[in-house]
């Protein structure tokens, strides 16, 4: 019997057989049929499963596509979703049956459904925001995906980051780690462009006390980066270096690795220009002291990007974005104790995962951002999945959450 579904079953495919020919008069009898050898099941198999996925292909393309000229037009973002999705879809179900050439017919029905209800939802809450949310995953190299339906409140979007610890990233992986990085930030831009009163974002990493830090990490950055190469930015850059460098940690774990990177980069700078070119002996002097502070400094990499420390942190440097905190300080140091036993990561799953997502949804809950916006980016990495403690917050809570999950391509 076929499974029951919202459809018709797809027709499982019937053995072709070729009839017999007429017998003729002193015609010997055909002799018996061989027995089909394995190549041969394989290839009869291929060419049933590439009939199925045509049939699924024709199935979902006949949705997309009305037939009865008097029916509504869809609209021009509908259209483009439509045709969107259904190259996923598509290239979802062929990968399917590329991977597995034993896939049975109900495998392959269920897979379809799955990407059918994806491309439903997906389509169904980009209306409900005015929001192509297919558009914003496609920015960054996201697959867009809607987790948990919310008619009346906000929404939270887990942009599911691949990232590397700052202090881990070298230049053999600087390039990496910049792209995946940039791609969250082209995803996020983009959502700012179709939702402007977009001004957070929730990012993983970040206490409460990050509020007060914003500003200043911003001004030193923007300071130092606006410094002509010239003789005289030596001592402005000490006397910046100095009035940020001993600050204490004001919600962001890394300030001090950020901040001597900043003034590293643009030390560098004035060294590769006009270092050798110092004839006055007040400037030599404060060239020296400067050499001396890039001697202190041990950085990974040669190069500086502000992405090592990640799109969110970028964004906030030049202005785009806030961010917010997700972090309780307990749950993050208990997390950070842990984090490094990836033998036994099992073991300590609750202080790393489960503690730390009750801590993200408290903070972006008791956060004034949560009423008065109605999207809610997080950037958070891809090995959480907020979906059950966000269902049980739901349960309990008067604030309920939708869940749009952005996951990476390459991940998928």
């Amino acid at each position: 019997m076929g499974e029951q579904s919202g459809e018709s079953p797809t027709p499982e495919p019937t053995e072709q057989t070729t009839p017999a020919p007429v017998a003729e008069v002193n015609t010997p009898s055909p002799e018996p049929e061989k027995p089909v050898t394995p190549e041969q099941a394989t290839s009869e198999h291929r060419i049933s499963t590439r009939n199925r996925i045509r049939d699924i292909f024709g199935r979902i393309f006949q949705r997309m596509t009305p037939n009865d000229p008097s029916q509504k037009q869809e609209s021009s973002m509908e259209k483009k979703m439509s045709r969107r999705t259904f190259l996923k879809v598509a290239g979802a179900v062929t990968a399917g049956a590329a991977l597995s050439s034993g896939s049975s017919a109900s495998e392959l029905t269920i897979q379809r459904q799955k990407s059918e209800a994806t491309m439903i939802k997906v389509k169904e809450v980009s209306e409900q925001l005015g929001i192509d949310l297919s558009e914003v995953a496609e920015k960054g190299n996201f697959i867009a995906q809607v987790d948990i339906t919310n008619k009346k409140g906000p929404y939270i979007f887990h942009f599911r980051q691949t990232h590397t610890h700052p202090r881990n990233v070298t230049d053999t992986n600087l390039s990496e780690v910049i792209q995946s990085q940039q791609d969250i930030e082209f995803s996020l831009e983009e959502l700012k462009k179709r939702y402007p009163e977009m001004q957070a974002v929730f990012a993983e990493g970040y206490t409460q006390s990050v509020e007060q830090s914003q500003q200043l990490l911003r001004d030193y950055y923007q300071q130092i980066q606006a410094l002509p190469i010239e003789p005289a930015s030596y001592e402005k850059l000490l006397t910046i270096h100095n009035s940020l460098s001993v600050s204490p940690n004001r919600g962001f774990s890394e300030t001090k690795l950020f901040l001597d990177s900043v003034f590293l980069d643009k030390f560098r700078l004035l060294e590769t220009q006009i270092g050798s070119d110092i004839t006055d002996g007040v400037i030599q002097s404060y060239r020296d002291i400067a050499r001396a502070t890039s001697f202190s400094i041990k950085t990974q990499t040669e190069t500086f990007s502000p992405y090592i420390f990640g799109a969110v942190f970028k964004m906030m440097l030049d202005g785009k974005v806030q961010i917010q905190p997700t972090e309780s300080l307990k749950e993050l140091d208990e997390s950070m104790k842990n984090v490094g036993d990836v033998n036994d990561l099992e073991k300590h799953e609750k202080e790393v995962y489960s503690d730390r997502e009750q801590a993200i949804l408290i903070n972006i809950s008791n956060s004034p951002v949560a009423k008065t916006q109605h999207v809610l980016p997080l950037v958070l990495g891809a090995a959480h999945d907020i979906a059950p403690e966000l269902l049980e917050w739901n349960r309990h809570s008067r604030q309920k959450f939708g869940l749009i999950t952005f996951t990476p391509e390459k991940t998928k």
